[in-house]
């Protein structure tokens, strides 16, 4: 029996219809596949069935379906720290969806990803670009709860550029979008204010971080959630604060946490992972157990830099803080290169964040004051307060610390005018945070008296 041409025509465009649907179907399929491995920590599997959609998606010549895979595979992948090619591949998914007015949302959603990626790289401008260029397209959207998450990215930003009024700023706005109903149990609230006590604890305002971690750790068991990896961050940096304040135990009992939830999900030697073991070495350090530090920093240091590089921001900031473990336990010779090492790659890199250049000059001041290098120590300690008031003001309690140790240094040196000075204003800032009764206020303010009447 034959059939007319049209006809004919007809049944070949629902033939390969049919077979393009079925094929869709089986991206769709091997998606949801790739996703629940992505999600339960198995990321070679989970690789493997985004590779095989990609593919499959770029037979069918679907460009939203193939610019899907291409994104839920860079995650992946950003996830596992190849930074190299996720940001390849979160790009082409840009392209894709670059000019198509209805795929406006999964642009913002791979321009955050392209920011969290820079973030991540150190890269802070482009990371800032990417965060404000999903901002403006959520804005136009309107829709509250993705312009609360995409604030929530663009303050982490902020955070680690030290723009910390600007980050409190994104992410109060951006927990009052997302608590519209006023239930305050919201599971999206819980990252934003998790982010805001940091911002607080990297500002010692404790009193307003403590509470903060702890709703954001409640909401999470609420929801059962308190196995998901980027639980550990609050882990972390609940830790941190509890570290501050000089409760050990507890703080280590956070930063294992952490770091057993990182390790269950990443791997032994992912970036995350190392920065947990960082933090616990910091905190033997804090806590007199300095043997145990160097072990411990020995250990990761070569772990560090087979997951990220040789040159990396964390790899500067493991080296000083080993180097400060040696340096408390007198060893100069082996802290001095250390600290070296750490400003060499600081300088090495484009948008290094002020406090941490600042932090690792100052320390390496500490050591040339140690060592009686007092002029040496003058010209670096001069470097960390402007670059520390860079990123926190003038005002600031660790901008008062560094002037005390600046004055030090012209004491030393016979230079008792411009030290009195010196004394006198890290003594009024000292003053103004803690109160004239604080140990270090009275300490400075008892050095700028000494200043008065120089021994003969």
């Amino acid at each position: 029996m034959s059939f007319p041409w049209t006809v004919r025509c007809a049944l070949m465009i629902a033939m390969v219809s049919a077979a393009w649907a079925q094929s869709a179907s089986e991206v769709e399929a091997l998606l949801a596949g790739a996703n629940r491995a992505r999600l339960s920590g198995a990321f070679a599997e989970s690789v493997t069935k985004y590779r095989e959609a990609l593919a499959l998606a770029e037979r069918v010549a679907d460009p939203g379906l193939t610019a899907k895979c291409v994104n839920n595979l860079a995650v992946v992948l950003h996830a596992q720290a190849q930074y190299g090619e996720a940001e390849a591949l979160y790009l082409r998914a840009a392209a894709a969806w670059e000019n198509n007015a209805t795929m406006a949302s999964e642009l913002s959603a791979v321009l955050i990803n392209l920011g969290e990626l820079s973030r991540d790289r150190d890269r802070l401008a482009d990371a800032e670009r990417y965060q404000r260029r999903a901002l403006g397209i959520r804005e136009k959207l309107g829709e509250p709860f993705a312009i609360g998450a995409s604030l929530s990215a663009l303050a982490l930003v902020f955070r680690a550029q030290g723009r910390f009024d600007e980050g409190q700023q994104a992410l109060e706005r951006a927990i009052e979008l997302i608590d519209r109903d006023g239930s305050r149990e919201d599971p999206r609230l819980a990252a934003p204010l998790n982010n805001l006590a940091d911002i607080h604890r990297l500002r010692k305002d404790y009193r307003r971080a403590e509470p903060l971690y702890r709703r954001s750790l409640a909401i999470r068991e609420k929801h059962g959630q308190l196995d998901r990896p980027e639980v550990a961050a609050t882990f972390n940096n609940y830790g941190a604060l509890l570290q501050d304040q000089g409760d050990y135990a507890r703080a280590e009992e956070f930063y294992r946490r952490a770091l057993e939830s990182r390790r269950r999900y990443f791997g032994p030697a992912h970036p995350a992972v190392v920065t947990c073991l960082n933090n616990i070495a910091t905190l033997y350090r804090a806590s007199g157990r300095g043997e145990e530090a160097i072990s411990l920093y020995r250990e990761a240091l070569p772990a560090a830099e087979r997951a990220m590089g040789a040159e990396h921001p964390i790899i500067a900031s493991m080296a000083n803080n080993l180097a400060e473990v040696l340096a408390d336990l007198g060893r100069h010779a082996e802290a001095e290169p250390l600290y070296r090492r750490a400003l060499a790659i600081h300088s090495a890199r484009q948008n290094v964040s002020p406090a941490d250049a600042a932090y690792v000059r100052q320390n390496l001041g500490v050591l040339f004051l140690r060592q009686q290098k007092y002029k040496a120590a003058e010209s670096v300690l001069r470097e960390a307060r402007e670059l520390h008031e860079k990123a926190f003001g003038p005002n600031h309690p660790n901008t008062a610390e560094l002037t005390h140790l600046l004055a030090i240094a012209c004491h030393k040196q016979g230079r008792y005018t411009e030290a009195g000075k010196l004394y006198k204003r890290a003594s009024g800032l000292f003053e103004t945070a803690y109160g004239a009764q604080h140990p270090s206020a009275r300490a400075t303010h008892a050095a700028y008296l000494s200043t008065l009447r120089p021994a003969r």
